[in-house]
C-alpha cells in the first residue's frame, strides 16, 4: 500500500473501532484486499481487540472484517451474492464482470472475489450497492445476462499447481528464491519492498522462517501454499513442495 492509501485504511479502521466502541455492536470495513486486510489485523490484535473476517467462501482474497464487541461471534457480513448466468456461449473472465460492475460507478472497495465457472459467475457485493447491480446488468462483455441474488454458491474449491524445488534454507529469502527463481539479491530486495504476505500478515524479514502448511501472497507472482519444508536431499539441502494457486 502507498502511504496515503495506508492511511486511510488505519483512519477508517479506527473509526470502526470507536463505532463498535460507542454502539457495542459489530462495526465493519472491507472489501479489503490481502495487504489491507494484514495491516488491519496486525493493529487490532496488537491492541487486543476482538475480530472476525469473511469473504464468501473459504481462502477469499477479498475480505470484510468485522470489529467486534465481547458479545458477538458470529456477525453478519452486510455483502451479498449475485449471481449472472451468461445466455451466450463466451469466455467470459472475472476482468470483464468487474469491469461492467465498476462501470456502474461503484467503487472497487464495494466487490469481493468474483468467482466464474462455466457459464456462471458469483461475485460478493456490498449490500449497500448489491440490489443496484441486480437491476442494472444486462450485459457483460457484450453477452446478455441473468442476474439475481445467490444463497449459496457451488463448491469452489481453489485449484492448483504443484511445484517442486530445492533451497538453501527455510529463510523466506530462500524461499522467495526458489518460488519466483530471482537470486538471492533480488528476493531480498522484493521482501524489503514490502511485497510479501505471511498468513495473512506483511513480512518484511528476509530471515524470518517459513513453515510446512504457510500461505504465502507475493506481489506480482500470485499466492502459495507451502505444502512441505522439511525434507532435505541428500546433499543436506531442503526439498521445498509448494502449490501456487490458480
Amino acid at each position: 500500500m502507498s502511504i496515503n492509501s495506508d492511511n486511510l485504511i488505519k483512519a477508517k479502521l479506527s473509526d470502526a473501532v470507536k463505532m463498535m466502541e460507542l454502539k457495542n455492536i459489530p462495526s465493519f470495513l472491507g472489501f479489503l484486499n490481502e495487504r489491507e486486510f494484514s495491516a488491519c489485523k496486525k493493529n487490532l490484535e496488537n491492541r487486543h481487540i476482538k475480530y472476525s473476517f469473511y469473504g464468501g467462501y473459504e481462502n477469499a482474497s477479498r475480505v470484510f472484517i468485522a470489529v467486534l464487541p465481547d458479545w458477538e461471534d458470529k456477525p453478519d457480513f452486510p455483502f451479498k451474492t449475485v449471481k449472472f448466468l451468461i445466455k451466450a456461449e463466451k469466455n467470459l473472465t472475472h476482468r470483464d464482470f468487474l469491469g461492467t460492475i465498476m462501470s456502474l460507478g461503484i467503487s472497487r472497495e464495494k466487490v469481493g472475489d468474483i468467482l466464474v465457472k462455466n457459464n456462471t459467475a458469483y461475485a460478493f457485493v456490498s449490500e449497500s450497492v448489491a440490489e443496484f447491480v441486480v437491476q442494472n446488468v444486462i450485459k457483460v462483455g457484450g453477452a446478455g445476462v441473468e442476474v439475481e441474488f445467490a444463497d449459496e454458491i457451488p463448491d469452489f474449491s481453489p485449484e492448483f499447481e504443484e511445484y517442486r524445488k530445492v533451497v538453501a534454507s527455510n529463510r523466506a529469502d530462500c524461499v522467495v528464491g526458489g518460488i519466483t527463481n530471482l537470486s538471492r539479491e533480488k528476493s531480498k530486495n522484493l521482501i524489503l519492498g514490502g511485497n510479501l504476505i505471511v498468513n495473512h500478515l506483511a513480512c518484511a524479514s528476509v530471515t524470518v522462517k517459513i513453515n510446512s502448511g504457510d500461505i504465502l501472497s507475493l506481489k506480482g507472482y500470485g499466492k502459495f501454499i507451502i505444502e512441505n519444508i522439511d525434507e532435505k536431499n541428500k546433499k543436506g539441502r531442503i526439498v521445498l513442495k509448494y502449490k501456487k494457486f490458480l
